[in-house]
């Protein structure tokens, strides 16, 4: 086993995480402009690709550990440095990618869950309002016209 191998699993994960960047970014503009279908495919999407990354980091931890080094970015340091001095540079600059990936894909995922709630709170709000309208529009007229009531009236016909 070599410090090679290590990082293969660091090169494909960068591609994973430049792929869920693109995928956040799409759902970002899916929940703002409510296109639930495509929201739907993309988490599905999502989770495929989620799986793809614990995949490989479960191989990379192993790897690693296989190794001799712990499970970190000290570790991980440490590993990179028994690479051949043409390679070094390379895998920590590698690594240094993944890392920032990670917490680009972290922040965009956050945005992404603030967003999910503000439009939760908004729907909620709309819904609370139809469903007003629609009880004080619940009486009607002899020739059964809605009628609205007046607000100080509704407690009455609850």
């Amino acid at each position: 086993m070599s410090a090679a191998l290590v990082l293969n699993t660091i090169s494909e994960a960068s591609h994973f995480f430049i792929e869920l960047e693109h995928l956040l970014s799409q759902i970002h503009y899916q929940l703002l402009s409510r296109d639930i279908s495509r929201l739907e495919l993309s988490i599905r999407e999502q989770s495929r690709l989620l799986n793809k990354i614990r995949q490989n980091t479960e191989l990379r931890i192993k790897l690693v550990e296989e190794l001799g080094f712990s499970n970190d970015t000290q570790g991980m340091k440490q590993l990179l440095s028994t690479l051949p001095e043409e390679e070094i540079k390379t895998g920590l600059d590698s690594w240094s990618r993944l890392e920032s990936g990670i917490r680009h894909c972290q922040e965009l995922n956050k945005l992404n869950g603030r967003v999910q709630t503000r439009l939760g709170t908004v729907t909620q709000r709309l819904i609370g309002m139809i469903d007003d309208h629609c009880y004080r529009l619940s009486t009607y007229s002899s020739e059964g016209i809605p009628v609205a009531v007046k607000s100080s009236q509704v407690g009455l016909n609850a």
